[in-house]
């Protein structure tokens, strides 16, 4: 209940709290400028965060399961508030936005995974003389607003069932864009993501929902967009994907979008059928491809039946194969014919960085 509380400073380094989210965006000095002329009235909080040393929550296994329990707690406040600190660097300006899940409990309905928790977007601003500005607010997709009015969950989610049994869980295979995952500045623009919808865009001041971006025409409403958009530093592009499995046909369909400097003119998509069930929740880029890992997961017939009909949820109904290799999936970004380069078994969740060395690909 304390998410967004800031300590008022009791001497000149100030203590500032912000919850431990996922995802990251950095706008630069020319919104904050902005900002600091309309953010002028903002109140100060004046409710103290009490800091628990970590000696007295940490076990023998060496991690702190009480803060880990209250990462399933739900934001219960929507705020804005605003310190001052003279340890703060004077000069630094511009605003720091961060996204991930925040709501674990819809009425009665437990969420049981922080994947199928609602979005709630994050943002600290800068000013440059001192003071630091927050605000939070979740994202209001079409579900989230819907199982708010309904006070119960409507949607299943990856890992999480509706109330009522298999009878209300069956064949009930709609989506909820959750928009929890990450959130992305580019061109002035503010979005949150989540990869299997598409972007949610934001006002970047007020944190306000303004609705589904097809990024000026570029997606469909059939395509879904990455969490995970990579920056091109050579080509100054924004890099996304998307990949939608069809474990029926034992294939997966991918596309990647590369955006023009500082906008959403298109400058290429490029689609790719590969093989098997794929899940690929990140991605890299070099110079000359994008380049995913397949980690050797299938669904699995008979719990993937048991979640059609509504008693497990399909989250739960992948099998991992440990006597099968992992795959990287080399894409030229020309278009031109994939390549498949076979690795130790692994589960690779996200990348640190990818390039390239001369004819060897690192």
């Amino acid at each position: 209940k304390a998410l967004g509380r800031a300590a008022k400073p009791q001497s000149s380094t100030g203590l500032f709290i912000v919850p431990g989210v996922v995802g990251f965006a950095l706008a630069g000095p020319g919104q904050s400028r902005a900002r600091r002329k309309r953010k002028q009235n903002t109140a100060v909080c004046d409710t103290a965060v009490e800091v628990k040393e970590t000696s007295e929550v940490t076990d023998k296994r060496g991690y702190d399961r009480e803060a880990w329990i209250q990462g399933y707690n739900s934001a219960q406040e929507e705020t804005c508030c605003s310190l001052y600190s003279e340890a703060l660097p004077k000069g630094l300006r511009g605003s720091y936005f961060r996204n991930g899940p925040a709501k674990f409990k819809v009425g009665d309905d437990q969420i049981m995974h922080p994947f199928d928790g609602d979005g709630m977007v994050c943002a600290v601003t800068f000013d440059g003389t001192g003071h630091a500005h927050f605000r939070n607010r979740y994202v209001r997709t079409p579900g989230f607003v819907e199982e708010l009015e309904a006070k119960k969950m409507l949607y299943r989610g990856q890992f999480s069932q509706k109330s009522g049994g298999f009878l209300a869980n069956a064949f009930d295979m709609r989506v909820k864009n959750l928009a929890n995952t990450n959130v992305m500045h580019w061109a002035g623009r503010l979005f949150a993501l989540w990869e299997g919808g598409l972007p949610m865009e934001l006002d970047p001041l007020s944190l306000s929902t303004k609705g589904f971006s097809d990024f000026n025409g570029s997606l469909t409403k059939k395509d879904t967009f990455t969490a995970h958009p990579r920056f091109d530093a050579k080509t100054v592009r924004k890099v996304g994907f998307q990949y939608q499995p069809d474990p029926v046909a034992g294939i997966t369909n991918i596309s990647f979008w590369e955006f023009a400097p500082e906008g959403f003119d298109l400058v290429q998509r490029v689609d790719v059928e590969v093989p098997g069930f794929g899940f690929y929740h990140d991605f890299l880029v070099t110079d000359s491809y994008y380049i995913l890992s397949r980690a050797p997961v299938e669904i699995s017939p008979q719990r993937g039946l048991e979640g059609l009909l509504g008693f497990r949820s399909m989250g739960e109904s992948i099998d991992f194969d440990e006597q099968q290799p992992t795959q990287l999936v080399l894409v030229p970004r020309d278009g031109s014919e994939a390549r498949y380069v076979d690795l130790d078994t692994h589960f690779c969740f996200h990348y640190a960085n990818g390039f390239e060395e001369g004819e060897k690909l690192i």
